[in-house]
């Protein structure tokens, strides 16, 4: 359908939907849309497009797509300003985190900034670390993409680097996110010295775990400025507690913002994950090292065989991998556990792990817990395929692991030339691309 647009409106397109410029001047964050270039909102994805002159599009409405003609700009006058301050800066020393909650318009509004940072001659690079609604690289990973030319979305950006989390929230794995953080701000500094660096966050803003996990990401980022995206006072009390040498930016969230459901945003990852495994087949190789930290939430050794058997005669199953962390002895079983078991807490491990036990203790023993999973549980995890260099080549989803023979099956769209090393995630995806659910790690009770 032709539509016409006067100058000053915009639209809010709801995907799935295209739209065509016919004539006219239109951008979408602060982008120009060329006449006949298509941009498409995917589903359940929401874009802006602004008239700067009198404009006519070409619309294309999908399925529970709509568009909205808007009288009034829907990016608030506090980002606007602040992408102004930025871009009059005479320094590149910028690194700025973007923190808010779920749905607040993180995404959109580093999009809005490294496209008025672009046409301001900047060097930008984006790094994604909201493993769980990202838009940069596949969900379980955090990225980076140095851009060069202005986008649409965070979706057309291209992932120079990526580093595997395994799990879709930060607050299974801080140690691994924070390492991960630390690796990607490396390769910007290697990549693109003088880049600006804008940082997406994850959604967790709740509680001491949550605040304390923002401290160390601007510890590891070094970050100049802390931007807070709130609807009221959601981060208020994280940015409280934010070093005086930072600046601190509150900015509202866009009264269009709209939260999204449980449903759909688990949709939103299901389609990122089947773009990526398209083309995919099952491949069996062998392989190096396996390192199973993104499970266990944590990393070990391998344990001795006094150790192995000690862990069988409590289970009474026979054990095909055992390794010894600081805090628990990590095992994957063959089959049932003849044991009392609950499911491991994952908010007191991390208390446990931030605060340390016994230390200042050494003489006091430490009472390890035994944590089991049965090797059924193992099918369909995502998994971090890397080749003799130790670079990640591709994701894929666990289909058959042979610890005797150190082979593995993969259902995944590459095979390293030389397979070096797996790394084991946590979350479950099926062969249509359905997130599935997460592997139930249990820990044996004593008696």
């Amino acid at each position: 359908m032709k539509l016409k647009l006067q100058m000053g409106h915009e639209l809010l397109v709801q995907g799935p939907a295209t739209a065509k410029l016919i004539s006219g001047n239109v951008t979408s964050l602060a982008k120009p849309l060329l006449v006949g270039e298509p941009l498409t909102v995917r589903a359940g994805r929401l874009r802006i497009i602004e008239a700067t002159d009198e404009s006519e599009l070409d619309m294309i409405i999908g399925q529970n797509g709509k568009v909205d003609d808007v009288e009034t700009s829907t990016i608030p006058h506090d980002w606007i300003d602040l992408a102004k301050r930025m871009t009059a800066r005479k320094t590149t020393d910028l690194r700025v985190i973007v923190l808010g909650g779920l749905d607040t318009g993180k995404n959109t509004l580093i999009t809005y900034l490294a496209n008025m940072l672009l046409g301001a001659g900047f060097k930008v690079a984006v790094m994604d670390a909201d493993m769980g609604q990202g838009e940069i690289g596949p969900p379980a990973t955090m990225s980076v993409a140095l851009l060069e030319n202005p986008i649409f979305d965070l979706l057309e950006a291209s992932p120079e680097s990526i580093f595997f989390v395994g799990a879709t929230s930060p607050s299974y794995l801080v140690g691994r996110v924070l390492q991960g953080t630390e690796k990607l701000v490396s390769f910007v500094h290697e990549s693109s010295v003088d880049a600006v660096l804008l940082v997406n966050m994850p959604g967790w803003i709740s509680g001491q775990a949550a605040a304390r996990f923002v401290l160390q990401m601007i510890s590891k980022i070094n970050a100049t400025h802390l931007v807070g995206l709130q609807r009221e006072i959601e981060v208020e009390d994280i940015l409280r507690e934010i070093p005086p040498r930072m600046e601190v930016v509150r900015l509202t969230v866009s009264p269009y913002a709209r939260p999204r459901s449980r449903e759909e945003r688990k949709f939103l990852r299901e389609t990122s994950y089947r773009k990526y495994f398209v083309g995919s087949r099952d491949i069996t190789m062998h392989y190096g090292e396996i390192d199973f930290s993104p499970l266990f939430s944590s990393h070990g050794e391998k344990a001795s065989l006094k150790v192995i058997r000690e862990v069988e005669n409590v289970v009474r199953s026979k054990v095909l991998y055992c390794e010894e962390g600081s805090f628990s002895i990590n095992a994957i079983v063959m089959g049932y556990v003849d044991a009392d078991t609950e499911l491991v807490d994952e908010e007191a491990d991390m208390q446990q792990s931030n605060d340390g036990e016994n230390e200042g203790d050494p003489e006091r023993p430490v009472q390890k817990e035994i944590r089991v999973i049965p090797a059924s549980e193992m099918d369909n995890l995502v998994v971090a395929l890397f080749d003799r260099n130790e670079r990640l080549t591709s994701l894929g989803i666990l289909r058959n692991l042979d610890f005797r023979a150190k082979r593995a099956t993969v259902s995944a769209i590459s095979k390293p030339s030389e397979l070096k090393k797996i790394e084991i995630g946590r979350v479950k995806v099926s062969r249509q691309g359905y997130e599935i659910g997460y592997a139930e790690i249990r820990k044996i009770l004593s008696k």
